[in-house]
């Protein structure tokens, strides 16, 4: 049913049909009802009685205001549910692994999580190598403090006395990375480096528990000794 006529040759208000449909849908009908016949001169006739033209186009701006105010709604109810799923997502932390330290660790992928955290330095033993006598020192005995706080993107921040005296980069690898030698691939160790040179720091062999680090300085040096630090 074709009421748009040629221009200037319509008599009576003038409807495509998708105001016809839009209508239809406003008056209640459903979509069998709006493919009959019957219900376009129902539409029709309601059409001629009561509206124009210019109503179809207001009321067709009105419903995309409700559909997008309906949206907005929408959206507006989900946001604290969809920020509360982002902040799960992001603040998710790995899955700690259970070390006991009766059974430490020289794992890599373990000690890579597990060393995120900030640990106080305990004691140092040193074996003296002449008399053959440990010496303990701690920081009772020495006058200070150390800390490490090992960040997960690789920084490490090191305290003494409390005060922040440097910022550093460290590795878990293995001890070849250091000697070059292939028979030390299986050797875990923890590596410090300047962080804006690269160069080497420090190195120690490795082991990790869930509250205890033990690095064994006297593996390789004469003048230091194993230390131990505590998980704060």
């Amino acid at each position: 049913m074709q009421l748009w006529l040629e221009e200037n040759s319509c008599k009576q208000p003038c409807w495509t049909n998708s105001e016809k449909y839009t209508l239809l849908w406003e008056f209640g009908y459903d979509t069998d009802e709006i493919n009959s016949h019957r219900s376009m001169k129902i539409l029709e006739g309601k059409m001629l009685q009561n509206h124009s033209p210019p109503y179809a186009a207001n009321m067709l701006y009105n419903m995309s205001l409700k559909v997008n105010q309906f949206f907005m709604n929408l959206v507006k109810s989900l946001s604290p549910f969809l920020l509360l799923l982002l902040l799960a997502i992001s603040c998710k932390k790995e899955d700690i692994p259970i070390v006991e330290c009766s059974n430490a660790t020289t794992d890599i992928a373990k000690a890579k999580i597990i060393i995120v955290s900030k640990w106080t330095w305990a004691y140092e033993r040193f074996l003296d190598r002449i008399s053959q006598i440990y010496v303990f020192k701690t920081p009772q005995t020495e006058g200070y403090t150390w800390q490490y706080e090992f960040l997960k993107k690789g920084d490490v921040k090191i305290y003494r006395n409390q005060n922040l005296i440097e910022t550093a980069t460290y590795e878990i690898t293995t001890l070849d990375v250091v000697t070059g030698s292939s028979f030390d691939n299986n050797k875990t160790i923890l590596l410090l480096k300047n962080k804006s040179t690269g160069q080497r720091i420090d190195f120690a062999p490795i082991t990790i528990c869930n509250d205890t680090l033990t690095l064994n300085y006297q593996a390789y040096l004469d003048t230091k000794g194993q230390e131990k630090w505590s998980k704060n």
